[in-house]
């Protein structure tokens, strides 16, 4: 408010599966499992440039359809790109998405790991797999990608990366 851009900025803290007003920019901070992907195809859908901090990568169980687990999250199909569907099953991408949960990436005694500590090294490598799938499908799309980070992994912790596109088509 402070800044004058009420007539030109408005927020929303919601779910996002409920969010359907038109935009031009979609920022998403830590949205849980699925919930960046239905950020992202909002976005996408409106050819909209985003910035999205993923989060809670295991979480994308309970929204991916598998033979067993009919979708409950979203209607997305995953792997999300044309690109990763042809070298994963749905099924798989759930045990990657396990795999590349980072939130469990502590030392045990509430500390974080630095990569390469006790195979948290490999979950950063599922982590950043899952991510390019993201980027890729917004590609897919006509979009320009690149993935950023907040900060160091040290610094910030495994959770620390950033998506952003610009539509260029």
């Amino acid at each position: 408010r402070e800044a004058g851009l009420d007539s030109t900025v408005s927020w929303m803290c919601g779910d996002v599966a409920d969010f359907d007003a038109p935009f031009d920019i979609g920022l998403a901070t830590h949205l849980c499992g699925g919930a960046t992907d239905l950020a992202m195809a909002n976005c996408l859908d409106q050819k909209a440039a985003f910035l999205v901090t993923p989060c809670c990568l295991g979480k994308l169980k309970y929204h991916v359809a598998t033979k067993n687990n009919n979708s409950k999250g979203n209607s997305l199909q995953y792997p999300r790109s044309t690109w990763l569907q042809k070298h994963l099953t749905a099924e798989e991408y759930v045990d990657l998405s396990r795999f590349g949960d980072c939130s469990v990436a502590e030392d045990g005694v509430g500390g974080r790991m630095e990569e390469g500590e006790n195979g948290n090294g490999m979950r950063l490598e599922g982590k950043m797999l899952l991510d390019a799938d993201r980027l890729e499908v917004a590609r897919e799309a006509g979009y320009e990608t690149e993935l950023g980070t907040l900060g160091s992994k040290s610094d910030c912790g495994p959770k620390s990366d950033v998506l952003c596109g610009m539509c260029r088509i």
